[in-house]
């Protein structure tokens, strides 16, 4: 029983919002974004679209770039590295193509 105790606190700890986990989550999703924005930028544009299509038959995704950050179009929270379901969103597409 212990055993299950432990593994439970463990989920808890990495599921939370604040975890050492999340932060480095995040973390890894800011960089890759802001490369896209620095390559993808439009000079004195408050809003540029990004789309990204992985071939005919495959996923495509979707993003904007709103005042400087990368936001995912499919996400009702919008950049994406605000938070971890955002981050890990952003990082799923990414690992998808």
């Amino acid at each position: 029983m212990p055993d299950i105790i432990d593994s439970l606190k463990r989920l808890e700890r990495v599921g939370s919002e604040n975890s050492k986990t999340t932060q480095k989550l995040i973390a890894a999703a800011t960089e890759p974004s802001q490369l896209i924005v620095k390559q993808f930028a439009v000079v004195g544009s408050e809003r540029v679209d990004v789309v990204w299509v992985h071939n005919a038959t495959g996923p495509s995704f979707s993003y904007t770039i709103l005042k400087g950050r990368l936001c995912n179009d499919r996400r009702q929270s919008s950049f994406v590295d605000e938070t971890r379901d955002d981050a890990l969103a952003f990082s799923k597409d990414i690992a998808d193509g």
